[in-house]
């Protein structure tokens, strides 16, 4: 089970792209809404060939290495999930935990969704063509915020994942990666860290998350 995948809401599609493109990432989808059709912009195609039309994209989709980014247009910044790449037998154990907790659960072939009740999904994700093949450069840390109205020790549950809590927050690790959760009023995903072989770069992508990256 890994951490690989975040997705976001926003009115500034455009300048996301640009930004995770300066960082490394590879768009391998664009997909929009244009006259009442689903239509697909994807590379070669660059903004200037139809940064005039009237588009609603649905998503726009980067890659680099083990890491995929996702987006879609929104009327503002808001945090929609995060997504773990999983086995057979690891999806079918969280989904049956997740329903035990009460949680909703929305499954398909492609992948799956668990609707937890701090106001954001959990993908579960058995693609492996999602990423590349190249598992270099990996999400080693995130930092979530969320309400605590409902536990946070259920997450982790969730995950089977080994919990230390520490000054009012929560590490969640699995696997070689972690999720550090903090208290908010809303649900939000403040920082995510990469592990690659270059220098320490610290940026802010146009929603806010802090993109960080930390040499092996």
């Amino acid at each position: 089970m890994w951490l690989f995948h975040y997705h976001f809401w926003t009115n500034k599609v455009e300048k996301m792209e640009q930004f995770y493109r300066l960082h490394g990432f590879r768009t391998i989808l664009r997909m929009g809404k244009e006259n009442g059709e689903i239509r697909t912009y994807n590379p070669p195609l660059e903004w200037d060939d139809f940064r005039h039309r009237p588009i609603l994209f649905r998503i726009i989709e980067l890659i680099r290495g083990q890491v995929n980014v996702t987006f879609g247009a929104g009327t503002r910044d808001r945090f929609d999930h995060f997504g773990l790449l999983v086995d057979e037998e690891e999806h079918d154990a969280v989904m049956s935990r997740a329903r035990l907790a009460g949680m909703t659960v929305s499954e398909s072939q492609a992948r799956t969704f668990v609707h937890t009740p701090w106001g954001f999904r959990l993908e579960l994700q058995r693609r492996r063509d999602v990423v590349e093949d190249d598992g270099k450069i990996v999400i080693s840390k995130a930092v979530l915020v969320m309400p605590f109205s409902t536990d946070p020790r259920m997450l982790a549950e969730c995950l089977q994942a080994d919990l230390q809590e520490t000054g009012g927050r929560f590490i969640l690790r699995r696997d070689g990666w972690q999720l550090q959760i903090t208290e908010g009023d809303l649900p939000w995903l403040d920082s995510v860290h990469l592990k690659t072989a270059e220098a320490f770069v610290e940026a802010v992508d146009p929603v806010g998350v802090r993109l960080i990256t930390v040499k092996e």
